[in-house]
């Protein structure tokens, strides 16, 4: 089984054109553990980037992640959480 859990990664290079999705787990970004997947733009057909594929161990992974991370947030003051 194969889960989406992608966000979009940026080189910060101020090119604003789509680059590859990866996974934004527990403050690191990687690869998905069930590959990639190219994605189109449904007017021109032209790929426009690949966004990864998350795997049950990406998916274990984040919810381990905001596990950890929710007592901090919930505990914390409005202006401290982002």
């Amino acid at each position: 089984m194969q889960y989406l859990l992608a966000v979009q990664h940026h080189d910060g290079a101020g090119d604003s054109r789509m680059r590859d999705v990866l996974l934004h787990i527990g403050g690191e970004w990687r690869r998905g553990g069930a590959g990639a997947a190219d994605t189109f733009d449904p007017a021109t057909e032209e790929r426009i980037g690949r966004v990864a594929l998350a795997d049950a161990a990406d998916l274990d992974a984040a919810i381990d992640a905001a596990a950890r991370a929710f007592p901090a947030w919930r505990d914390g003051r409005a202006e401290t959480v982002t």
